[in-house]
């Protein structure tokens, strides 16, 4: 019984620190725009009226889940 208990938490932790790692993933902007169910110009647009957080690496775009996420919520208006 102690040994399930102690697999059980290793297995919490295990998917705890995932999804840490998922979340941290940085996107493309054919990703990000997948996910967000617009097209790349409307993201695009998006990200230049700052409704949309996007980090720039060299010339192309990248996204960050989690903060997406933030600030679409932040903004309590659908994209």
């Amino acid at each position: 019984m102690v040994n399930a208990r102690k697999s059980e938490k290793n297995v919490s932790e295990h998917l705890i620190i995932e999804n840490q790692i998922a979340t941290r993933v940085l996107l493309t902007a054919k990703q990000m725009a997948s996910l967000l169910a617009v097209n790349e110009n409307q993201l695009y647009k998006l990200v230049r009226s700052g409704k949309i957080p996007a980090v720039k690496l060299g010339r192309a775009l990248r996204f960050q889940w989690d903060e997406v996420i933030d600030k679409t919520r932040s903004q309590s208006c659908p994209i």
